[in-house]
């Protein structure tokens, strides 16, 4: 079982796979994503296991925070319903994680 975390030590996770969801979706379901770097990341999910593994949902490079002429700003995709590619980060396999977060917003 994974839960939210906001207190999660996501030092030192990198790419671990990724999954598409609606921006809006995800924030029906989890709330508002935490405030990132301001530049490739505008918004970001970390997640703990029972095992205390932690994982991290976020979006790369989607926002005008990245490319000023990228079309969309921080707010605009966060309200999209539209499926977009978020990535994961971890620093073990994901593939529990994916399918857990797979239900979840299909729900």
């Amino acid at each position: 079982m994974f839960k939210l975390s906001q207190d999660a030590d996501i030092n030192g996770t990198c790419l671990q796979g990724y999954v598409m969801a609606a921006p809006a979706a995800l924030i029906e379901k989890f709330g508002q994503p935490q405030e990132c770097d301001g530049y490739k990341v505008s918004g970001e999910y970390a997640f703990e296991n029972d095992a205390g593994e932690v994982f991290t949902l976020y979006d790369w490079k989607c926002t005008t925070l990245y490319e000023s002429d990228a079309g969309v700003t921080p707010s605009d995709f966060w309200k999209q319903t539209c499926q977009r590619q978020f990535n994961i980060g971890g620093r073990t396999n994901s593939f529990d994680f994916i399918a857990w977060l797979k239900k979840q917003i299909l729900l």
